[in-house]
Formats: structure tokens, sequence, C-alpha cells
């Protein structure tokens, strides 16, 4: 009984214990979805340490290794200037990038050979693994070694012997099975073995460069220089850059926010090929890419500078229309001595017969350059007309050299062409709203044989800034030509109804003569221009196969401003953000 009592009394306190312990714990009441959201955005958020404030933001599950290899002390033939600074330089920014990094310079054979056999096991699924390379390569019979710096050549065999052979260093890379590999190739130099080949079946080339080649699965190779090519290490007797011209661009292009490794490459091959071109004397250097890559990654995350240059033009306009607002508010302007100046005003996105630009559809902007431009334009304060096409012009000029800078034919640009009234476009002021304002608003996209991507954002945006500009709005999209019809009928009919309205109070309830009206008409979608230079507009269920077709399933331009212009007193702005050329018929 003794036994049984003090058993009791100990499963009695076990019990208690759980029980205070399990009380603890509930009483720690988890914050709600609110309050964990002002913890995040708290004004005293917790202290950043060292290392979390200078480490890239990257995949915290995925490893980026790197192999560098610089050699330029070459002990039996040519040395070479930039090598060993280019390797140093790659180096310092992988490592502000994430990567772990394996440097060796000036390495031998078995140095190199150490290096490879080390670097290739650490890749894995997880992993992006990066090889540069930067010192002497040669070709032999369309084979390509990377050479270290003990190597001495006196025929072919020597080179297959001691050199590394890159073919095998890719596959071997390929087979790794990573999320990305990428290896940059930065030996496409005078080969310094040209005597290597008397008296021999194998040849190394007597070829400038190394030879092209095409990529592993899996991995992307790059080529400081193309088949045949050299790379150069300075672009003039006068230039004292440490580094040759292919690592100085790539190290530039990396450091930008946001861009994925294809894009990385493409700009510095475009950087690479202009400069060469160039130089002191001019030079044929063009980066060679061959990709059997599937994935990406991001070198620097971050925002783009496409993205931060948009919001800050956001933000001015914002700004400019806050300041609009307010002097509206504070002045009381009298524009009862401005005209009314009634005539046709039309604005293309190009000049009839040009084709015009779009965005490329994997940045930011969700509006083609010429509506871009004319949304801009339209976000400040002096919005008279000639004003507004005046800054639309320039901002369409302005944004196309930026988002193609990289493209010197595209960077030219289009220019918006405007007809009409001189007088319209000199008094008119979206701003000075006095008379009714109607507008029909047509965005075309899914069309039988081809989508466009802009043109209903374009639509709806437009549409938005009219609105509050005093317009009423009619908005359609993806239009038929039957639709098209009903739509320009509804809206004859809405202008005469307006009109009606409208009576004009300077001449009197005796003449009963309607006042005019603006009206405005906005199109994006695809335009096309018949064998007799007329414009049309193409409906969504247009089949074009001939000049005949043309004028049988689309709208002729001048056949809606006829119908505008039945109404006399009237401004009409007729816009057109489309490409009327010919189809190839």
């Amino acid at each position: 009984m003794f036994k049984l009592k003090y058993f009791k009394y100990i499963i009695i306190s076990i019990f208690a214990l759980l029980l205070g312990s399990c009380t603890e714990t509930t009483n720690q009441v988890r914050p709600t979805r609110s309050q964990a959201a002002n913890n995040v955005t708290s004004s005293n958020p917790p202290a950043r340490g060292p290392a979390d404030t200078l480490a890239p933001r990257t995949n915290s599950k995925e490893q980026r290794i790197a192999l560098i290899i610089g050699n330029g002390a070459y002990q039996h033939t040519s040395e070479l200037k930039n090598a060993v600074n280019d390797a140093r330089s790659i180096r310092n920014e992988l490592k502000k990038k994430g990567f772990k990094v394996q440097y060796h310079e000036n390495a031998s054979r078995n140095q190199m050979y150490d290096a490879i056999e080390d670097f290739i096991p650490k890749l894995s699924a997880n992993s992006i693994g990066l090889v540069f390379y930067s010192g002497h390569g040669v070709q032999i019979d369309g084979k390509n070694y990377l050479l270290p710096v003990d190597i001495k050549v006196r025929n072919p065999r020597d080179i297959e012997r001691d050199g590394t052979s890159l073919q095998n260093l890719l596959a071997r890379m390929g087979k790794q099975q990573t999320k990305f590999s990428l290896a940059i190739i930065d030996a496409c130099r005078d080969n310094p073995f040209h005597y290597a080949n008397a008296g021999q079946t194998k040849t190394v080339s007597r070829s400038k460069g190394l030879a092209k080649s095409s990529s592993s699965k899996g991995v992307m190779v790059v080529y400081s220089a193309g088949a045949n090519q050299t790379a150069l290490d300075w672009l003039d007797e006068n230039d004292d850059d440490p580094n040759g011209l292919f690592t100085r661009e790539f190290l530039k292009v990396i450091r930008e926010p946001g861009l994925t490794v294809q894009e990385v490459i493409q700009k510095t091959k475009k950087s690479v090929y202009a400069k060469a071109q160039k130089a002191d004397p001019p030079h044929e250097q063009t980066p060679a890419i061959y990709d059997e890559t599937v994935g990406s990654f991001v070198f620097t995350p971050g925002m783009r500078r496409e993205e931060r240059e948009i919001q800050a033009l956001k933000a001015r306009a914002e700004a400019a229309e806050r300041k609009a607002k307010l002097a509206q508010q504070n002045t009381q302007a009298d524009t009862s001595s401005i005209p009314f100046a009634p005539g046709t005003v039309h604005v293309y996105a190009a000049h009839p017969g040009d084709v015009i630009l779009d965005p490329p559809p994997t940045g930011n902007l969700r509006n083609s350059f010429f509506t871009y431009g004319l949304l801009s334009a339209l976000q400040g304060s002096n919005l008279n007309l000639i004003n507004v096409l005046a800054i639309t012009t320039r901002e369409v000029k302005r944004i196309i050299g930026y988002v193609y800078r990289y493209n010197c034919d595209k960077c030219q640009g289009q220019a918006p062409f405007v007809l009409g009234s001189p007088d319209t476009q000199r008094y008119f002021d979206f701003n000075n709203v006095r008379e009714p304002r109607l507008a029909l608003v047509i965005g075309n996209s899914n069309y039988k044989n081809s989508s466009l991507y802009t043109t209903l954002y374009d639509a709806k945006d437009i549409g938005e800034k009219l609105k509050k500009l005093g317009f009423i709005v009619t908005a359609k999209t993806n239009l038929t030509q039957r639709d098209t019809y009903t739509a320009l009928a509804a809206f004859l009919k809405q202008i005469k109804n307006t009109r009606a309205s409208n009576i004009s109070k300077t001449r009197g309830l005796a003449q009963m003569e309607p006042a005019g009206i603006v009206i405005l008409f906005y199109y994006s979608g695809i335009g096309v221009r018949s064998v007799n230079n007329q414009n049309y507009l193409m409906p969504v269920d247009a089949n074009i196969k001939s000049d005949n077709d043309i004028e049988k399933y689309c709208i002729n331009i001048q056949t809606i401003t006829n119908k505008l212009e039945q109404h006399t007193n009237n401004i009409n702005i007729l816009i057109f953000d489309a490409s009327f050329t010919r189809l190839g018929l």
C-alpha cells in the first residue's frame, strides 16, 4: 500500500508538470495576419548583419561554383599581357555575385588537370557552374585545346597530350545536369605554334583563333571571338585598360540588375562587336555563342534599369499632374478668348509606309512605344494639341533609343506623323473643357494568324486617360468587320444627338444651329496600305490574300474621316497606332 500511495503522488506530479508546460506554450498567442504584416513593415526592423547586407539575393538552395584559370606567363611561347588581369577581374566580380571561386593563375599541366578534377564533382542539380579560361588556345583538326603555361610543343601530339580538351571539359560539365552551366573561353588569340606542322600528319591550324565548335547538352559556351577571329587586348595604342575587350564589356553588363544570363551574353556580344569595329585599326570580333541549355539565372538580382527608368518617368509624370491640378485650382484662367478652331487632324504612330516598332515581349512596357509617348505627353500641364504631339514625338524617340540602345539601326526609331488643320493643332487644348467631348477607342489584338500583345492595354489606358480629360468614351476591342461598322454607326448617332442637344447660345434660339463638339477616334491594331496608297484598318476576322481583299474586308480611313466630317463645325482628332504598310501581296 505504501508503495502504491507514493506511486500515485509521482504520477500526479508528472501530470502537473506536463500541464504547466502546455499552458505556458499555448499562452504565447500567434500574431494575426495584419499584425504580421505590420511587423514586416515596422519602422524598426531587426538589425541586419554584414552578411545579410552584402550577400546577393539568390536562391538559398542554389550553389554558385566557378573555376577560373588565367594563363599569361607562358614559358615556351609568347606571353599574354591581359590574360591574368582578366581572370583576376572575373574572380573578384563573381565573388560579389555569390560564387565560390576556384582560382588558378599561370597553371601548369598538372595544375589544370587537378583543378578540373576538383571542380567537376562539385557540380550538382542545384548548382550553377561557371568556367572562365583566359589564355592561349589552339585548334587541331577542328578540335580546341586550352594550353597550360609549361607546355612545350614540338608537334601536334604534344598539344593533345599536355593541353586540355575543351570538348571533353564541356561534355563532363553537361553530364553533371546542373541547374545551369556556362563556359566562357577568352582564348581566341593568334596561334603561337604555327611552326609545329612540319612533317606531321595532324596539323595545328595556321588560321587565327579557335575552331567553330558546338556546346554539350546542358551547357552554354561563349567564345570571346568567333571562329577564326582573334580577340582584342586593346582598342588602340593609347588604351590602358588592364582587361581585354571581351572581359571589360562582360564585367560591365553582369553588374546590371535583373538581367538573365542570356541577356548578359547577348548585350556583351553586341557591345564587343561595336567597339571592335571602332578600334584603331578596325577589327572583326563577334563573340560566338553555342547554347544547349533550357534554364537561366540572374547574375545580379534586383530591378532592371528599364524598370527603374519607367518608374522614374511615372513619378515625374504624376508630380507634373499634381502640379497642374494645383495650378488649376489656384488660378482662374480666362479661356473665353481662345478660339474654337474646327478642323480635322490625323495622327499616325509612324509615317504611312513605315514599320513601327513594338517593345520586346519580355520587357516591362505594356504599351506600344507610340501610345506610351502619348500617355506621357497627356500627363503634363500644357495640353495644347501641338505641344502634346511634340512631347509624344520626343518621348517615342527617347524610349525607343533606350530600349534598343544596343541596336544602332533600331535606335533611329520611328517618328509620329501628323496631318491636318494647323489652327486645330494650335488652339485645341485637352485641359480646356468647354464643348462636349466624345471618343471612340478601338483595340484589336486577336487576329486570325497573329496576336498583338500591347493593343488591348493601349486602348484601355487611352480610354481611361480620355475620361479624365472630359471625354465620354466608348471602348471596343477585337472587332470584326461587321462589329466595326456597327460601332461606327452607333458613334455617329451619338455625335448627332450630342450636337442636337448642344444648342449654340451665341446664335440664339431662333436659328437652333448645333454648336461644334470635340470628336476623338483612336485605333490600335493592324493597318494595311493598298496598291493605290489608301490606308485601311484591319478587323480581326479579315482574311487578306489580294488587294481586292483589302477593299473588301478592311475599313478605309478616308471613309471614317468623311463620315465624321459630315457634321460641320467639329474638331475631329483621329489617332492611329498602326503600321500602314504593304502586306507583300
